[in-house]
């Protein structure tokens, strides 16, 4: 083992303190080891003060010089080499157990995992070229940890997704068909009763004809919400696909178990011989025709391009003359059902004689 002699130091006769120059004694001097000047008498060293001073026994006995030339002994040898490598090692190995190169392990490969079992190494986690990580039953990859997100063969099972369709436990998965969500079947309501307390969710509906459903014949599909609140509240919002051609967007609320109408959310518009038309979403009806033919000595009737709702409102029809200077009476008198058609009457400005002028009609009132 090499002799350790770097720098040079300054003794002082009867004192115990060594003083280096350019020396480095922490680490390369040790209590226990021997110094000595060149081809002077050996001391012990006692002490490591720094890297420029360490401490003697006995206290120096020769004359005091400065700039001398020394030697560290290790007298301890190979069994000092044999500690010193023996605490690195245990250093080392509290480092890998303990801090950041805990559980390092190699690659592996498919059917031969990194982090395995020592009988079952096609089970356990390998790490390919890419920097993913596999995970794999014998030998098959069941679970891969991609950069972009993980991707999982099979099917998720187990309490981390829903137990039922409607299972509404926080945290869970939805399935697919989940509250409504990709379901391909039917829903089977066929009263206004047993939808009010089902789970909130989107639903496909088919074609009904009972309670106040979308009308008969329609399908689309439902967003159901029910009320955290009383039992009994609800509401529906339906996107129609299809009614003889027609589609639209309604909305119903229940209160206490009894549900409203739907109403016709977006306005829809319409035109035919019989006029034009156009509906509202809050259930106003307006139509209109231009230059309707009435008749000499009778009433001529004009037939509705839309029905009405009459209920407790029936519509209003305003009639005006059309293309004449000449003053004329015009007069519509809604029929006996007051849906579907007025029959419009013309007269001179006596009241008299009855005339055929072209008249503009407007009738406006409710469709819903």
């Amino acid at each position: 083992m090499t002799w350790y002699k770097t720098g040079t130091v300054t003794v002082t006769n009867g004192s115990a303190t060594v003083a280096g120059v350019g020396t480095a004694f922490n680490g390369n001097a040790f209590p226990g080891e021997a110094f000595q000047l060149e081809g002077g008498v050996t001391y012990e060293i006692t002490g490591v003060v720094s890297d420029t001073e360490i401490t003697i026994d006995p206290p120096y006995l020769g004359s005091t010089q400065a700039g001398q030339s020394y030697r560290i002994l290790p007298v301890r040898g190979f069994g000092k080499l044999a500690y010193e490598a023996m605490t690195a090692a245990m250093n080392d190995w509290n480092t890998y157990k303990d801090g950041a190169l805990a559980g390092l392990f190699g690659d592996g490969a498919a059917g031969d995992s990194g982090l395995g079992f020592k009988d079952a190494p096609g089970t356990g986690f390998w790490r390919d070229g890419g920097g993913n990580l596999i995970g794999q039953r014998n030998g098959s990859a069941i679970l891969k940890l991609l950069a972009g997100g993980a991707h999982i063969t099979g099917l998720l099972t187990g309490t981390a997704v829903q137990q039922t369709k409607t299972d509404a436990t926080l945290g869970r998965v939805l399935l697919n068909g989940g509250f409504g969500l990709g379901e391909t079947g039917l829903v089977p309501l066929s009263t206004d009763t047993n939808d009010v307390d089902q789970a909130t969710g989107f639903y496909r509906y088919g074609p009904e004809t009972a309670g106040t459903k979308p009308p008969a014949g329609s399908r689309g599909t439902y967003l159901h919400t029910t009320e955290d609140g009383p039992t009994g509240n609800a509401t529906q919002l339906f996107l129609e696909r299809e009614v003889t051609g027609a589609r639209g967007l309604y909305i119903r609320v229940c209160h206490q178990g009894t549900w409203s109408d739907l109403i016709r959310m977006d306005g829809t518009y319409g035109s035919g011989p019989n006029g034009s038309y156009v509906r509202l979403a809050d259930g106003t009806q307006i139509c209109w025709l231009n230059n309707f033919a009435t008749v000499s000595g009778g009433a001529a009737t004009w037939t509705f391009p839309a029905a009405f709702f009459v209920g407790l409102t029936p519509p209003v029809v305003i009639a005006t003359s059309r293309f004449t200077t000449a003053p004329r009476i015009i007069a519509a008198k809604i029929d006996g059902a007051g849906s579907i058609s007025c029959a419009v009457h013309s007269w001179d400005e006596t009241g008299a004689n009855t005339v055929a002028p072209p008249v503009d009609l407007f009738v406006i009132g409710r469709w819903k």
